[in-house]
C-alpha cells in the first residue's frame, strides 16, 4: 500500500513541478525556522545541566528590602554556614577579578576572564582537568589553574605545567592544571582561576567582613537535604552575623537551583558581568517556543491552502476510485500517506537549509549550536507527523467527502466552506 501511495505522490508531483515546487520549498522554509529556533531553545535549555552535581549545587541569591534580587553574599556566609548547619557537603566562593595584563616571554595579552575561588571549585563542578590534579592544583597562592585555550597562546605545543607567567608585570604565578575550555552552556565563563587563598592573603578584612557583599556563593547540599527548612536556617544564622547598617540591602537569602542560574534575568548577576555575562530570561524561551509552532502552523496552513485549491486536477481520480469501492477511509488515509511522503521530502531539504544556515544562525545568535540528527530524533518525527496532521487533514476530509456522481458529471464546484477556511 505504501509503495502505492509512493508511486501516486511522485507521479502528482512530477505531473505538477511548478505547484510542488511551491508547496515543498514553502513547506521545507517553515520547518527550517522551526528547527533553528528548538536548536536555540534546547540550547537555552541545557545551561549547566553538563554538571554530574547540578542536582544538587544551588546559588545563593541575596535579596534587599525591595525584592530585588542578587548574586552577592559575603566570603564569611559559605564556611559558616558549612559548620553550623548539617547538610552542606561543599561550597565554592567566587570573586570576579578586574581585567590583568598576562605576559610569558614576548607573548603579553589582557586578561578579563579570569576568577579568585575555593579550590573545591574543581571538584564540585563539572570542569575537568587536562592536566594537574584538582586536590591539590589551587592549594598555594602562587598557583594558577588555566584553560586549553589560554595554554595555546601563551605556550603553544609545549607542556605548560609547573611553568611560570607573569601577571601585571610584578607577579609570577605557576601553571598547575589545565582545564578543558569551559562549556558554552556554561552560566560561569573563566580563562583562569586564583586560589582563594590570594584574597585571605592580600585582602584579609574584606573576607572576615559579613557586611562586604563582594561574592558568588555556591553550596553542595547531601542528599534529602530539605532546601526550604535549610534556608530558613541559613537566614537565621546570617541575621546574626550581618551587621545592622546594612540595613535595606540584605533582607533574606535564597538558594537557587544550578540549572535555573541562566535564566533568571530578575538576578543581578553582578560578578559575573561585562564581557562574559550570560544572563537570560525564561520568558524568551517561552516567546520563540510559541514562534516556532506559528511559524510552523503557518507553512502547513499556506500547504493546506494550496492542496485545497487544487483539488479540482484530483476529482476525476477520487470519483473513479469511489465508483470502484473505495470507502472514505481508505481516501483519507491514501491523503495523508501522500502529505507524509510530502512532509518528509520537505523535512529531507529543511536538513540541508539547516546545515546551511546554522554557521550564520550561530553568528548572529551568539551560539555555537552543533546540529546533530540523532540527538533529537523524537522531535524531527514529531515535526514530520505533526506537519502531516496540521497540513494535510483537512485536505484529506475534504477531498474524500466529494460526491463520485457529481465529480463524473463536472458538477462539482468549490464549496463556500472551503472557500471561507481558506480565507481564515
Amino acid at each position: 500500500m505504501f509503495k502505492k501511495y509512493f508511486i501516486i505522490t511522485f507521479r502528482n508531483l512530477f505531473k505538477n513541478k511548478i505547484y510542488s515546487f511551491i508547496n515543498i520549498f514553502g513547506l521545507a522554509v517553515g520547518i527550517t525556522c522551526t528547527i533553528l529556533i528548538l536548536l536555540w531553545v534546547q540550547d537555552e535549555l541545557s545551561y549547566d545541566k553538563f554538571n554530574k552535581n547540578a542536582d544538587s549545587i544551588y546559588r545563593v541569591v541575596k535579596y534587599s528590602a525591595d525584592n530585588k534580587g542578587a548574586s552577592q553574599s559575603p566570603a564569611q556566609l559559605a564556611p559558616t554556614i558549612a559548620s553550623k548547619i548539617p547538610g552542606v557537603d561543599s561550597y565554592v566562593r567566587i570573586f570576579k577579578l578586574p581585567r590583568l595584563t598576562f605576559s610569558r616571554e614576548t607573548n603579553k595579552f589582557y586578561e578579563d576572564k579570569g576568577i579568585i575561588a575555593d579550590p573545591t571549585i574543581l571538584s564540585m563542578f563539572t570542569f575537568p582537568l587536562e592536566e594537574g590534579t584538582p586536590r591539590t592544583a589551587l592549594n598555594e597562592p602562587v598557583d594558577i589553574v588555566i584553560t586549553e585555550a589560554m595554554a595555546k597562546k601563551y605556550f603553544g605545543d609545549s607542556d605548560p605545567l609547573n611553568k611560570t607567567i607573569l601577571i601585571d608585570g610584578q607577579n609570577e604565578v605557576k601553571v598547575t592544571g589545565v582545564l578543558k575550555n569551559i562549556p558554552t552552556q556554561s552560566h560561569i565563563q573563566f580563562d583562569f582561576i586564583l586560589p582563594f587563598r590570594v584574597i585571605e592573603l592580600l585582602n584579609p578584612h574584606d573576607v572576615q567582613n559579613w557586611g562586604a557583599f563582594n561574592y558568588t556563593t555556591y553550596i553542595q547540599l547531601k542528599k534529602n537535604v530539605n532546601v526550604k527548612a535549610f534556608t530558613q536556617k541559613m537566614n537565621k544564622l546570617a541575621g546574626t552575623e550581618i551587621p545592622p547598617e546594612v540595613g535595606s540591602f540584605w533582607k533574606k537569602f535564597e538558594l537557587q537551583p544550578l540549572d535555573k542560574c541562566y535564566l533568571s534575568a530578575d538576578i543581578d548577576n553582578e560578578l559575573f558581568s561585562g564581557s562574559f555575562a550570560v544572563s537570560d530570561d525564561i520568558n524568551n524561551v517561552y516567546i520563540f517556543s510559541i514562534i516556532a509552532f506559528f511559524i510552523l502552523l503557518m507553512a502547513c496552513i499556506n500547504f493546506m491552502n494550496i492542496s485545497t485549491a487544487r483539488s479540482g486536477t484530483r476529482m476525476r481520480e477520487i470519483g473513479i476510485k469511489k465508483v470502484m469501492g473505495s470507502s472514505r477511509a481508505q481516501l483519507i488515509s491514501q491523503f495523508l500517506g501522500e502529505f507524509l511522503l510530502i512532509s518528509i521530502i520537505a523535512f529531507t531539504i529543511a536538513l540541508v537549509f539547516v546545515e546551511l544556515i546554522l554557521p550564520f544562525f550561530n553568528q548572529i545568535s551568539g551560539k555555537d549550536i552543533v546540529f546533530d540528527l540523532t540527538k533529537n530524533t523524537i522531535l524531527y518525527l514529531l515535526i514530520i507527523i505533526l506537519t502531516t496532521f496540521l497540513g494535510g487533514l483537512y485536505p484529506a476530509f475534504y477531498l474524500s467527502s466529494l460526491v463520485p456522481v457529481r465529480i463524473l458529471k463536472n458538477q462539482v464546484h468549490s464549496s463556500s466552506k472551503a472557500g471561507k477556511m481558506r480565507s481564515a
